[in-house]
Formats: structure tokens, C-alpha cells, sequence
């Protein structure tokens, strides 16, 4: 085997070693993080992984899509934290409340703290929940809370606009004995 060889092998077993201890991670803590792109890079020198383009992350019943994502695992982010950077243009959000009802977003960049289970939209960031609609600069959603906040940049004219819809109220529906009843008289 030539140097070279020897060289490509164990960078594969690294990157791979590297992929696999970013799975496990999330695995113990809140569930399995499932990521597919068109191109992966693995940065051994500062433990960051990046995929291209098309890029789907899917994380128990959340799901971002982007155009380039940056999963960091560093010391400094601290022990069992793994942050995840998503651009695109835009990159977009679904998930789940806990109630079962959709929420989605998108912005220019999304950063999702796996361990908090925050999600913050950065960058003409919207954010659609059961009708209601949100856009700002940026949107802070905390999964584990089910709080959103939304800000404007300080140094923008750009303020927080919220659309309200109202909820329809479902009338009960009439029955057969109330039809006929209607009917005879």
C-alpha cells in the first residue's frame, strides 16, 4: 500500500468515525438526527461535518431543509452539545407541537440547538402556526417550551408583523331526530 492509501483510508475512518459519534450524541439524547446531501466534508480539525446541497435533516418529528448545513461539535459548545447551521434561500422548517398541530418557518438561516431543542430563524424569518403568521428579523421557536419570540434587528426600521386568522367555530351538526322534527311542522 502507498502512503497515499494508507492516508485516504484513514481519513474515511475518521470521517466515518467522526459521522457515527454525531448520531450516537444525538441518539442518547433526544432521538436519532437523520441527515442526507448531495455532497458531505468532514473537517477533522474542527470537528465539524458539512453537507451541500439538497441537504434534509429529519430529528424525531422535525424536518429543516437547506441549501448548506454545518453540524459543530466542539468543547467550547460544551459537554453533549451539537449545533446545527442551516442556509439556504431560504432554508425551511416543519415539525409537530405537541398537540399534534403543523408549524412551519424559513429564513436564511436557521441554527438548531439539538440539546435545548431551540431553533432560531435569522434573516426575513416566518414562521406559520395553526393559520397564525409571524415575520421578523428573527425568530427564536423553543421546541421543548413551545414559546416563539420574534425580534427586530436594532439597527432595522424592519418591526415584528403578526397575522392573526380567526378560528372558525364548527357548528354541530343536526341530527336525523332534529331534521324530521323541522320537517313535520
Amino acid at each position: 500500500m502507498t502512503n497515499k492509501t494508507i492516508y485516504k483510508k484513514r481519513f474515511i475512518i475518521a470521517a466515518l468515525a467522526l459521522i457515527s459519534s454525531f448520531n450516537i450524541h444525538a441518539k442518547e439524547l433526544i432521538g436519532k438526527v437523520s441527515i442526507s446531501a448531495d455532497t458531505q466534508q468532514a473537517d477533522l480539525k474542527r470537528n465539524i461535518v458539512i453537507f451541500k446541497n439538497n441537504v434534509d435533516i429529519n430529528h424525531t418529528d422535525r424536518n429543516i431543509k437547506a441549501d448548506l448545513l454545518e453540524v459543530h461539535r466542539r468543547t467550547e459548545l460544551g459537554k453533549e452539545k451539537q449545533i446545527l447551521i442551516a442556509t439556504g434561500n431560504p432554508a425551511t422548517f416543519s415539525g409537530k407541537l405537541k398537540d399534534g398541530s403543523p408549524v412551519t418557518a424559513s429564513a436564511t438561516n436557521i441554527r438548531y440547538d439539538v440539546k435545548a431543542g431551540t431553533l432560531t430563524f435569522k434573516g426575513n424569518a416566518k414562521i406559520n402556526q395553526s393559520g397564525q403568521s409571524m415575520s421578523a428579523k428573527t425568530i427564536v421557536y423553543d421546541h421543548l417550551k413551545e414559546l416563539i419570540t420574534a425580534k427586530k434587528d436594532k439597527d432595522s426600521d424592519q418591526r415584528v408583523h403578526t397575522v392573526l386568522t380567526p378560528v372558525k367555530k364548527e357548528t354541530p351538526p343536526v341530527k336525523n331526530e332534529e331534521k324530521n322534527k323541522i320537517g313535520n311542522h
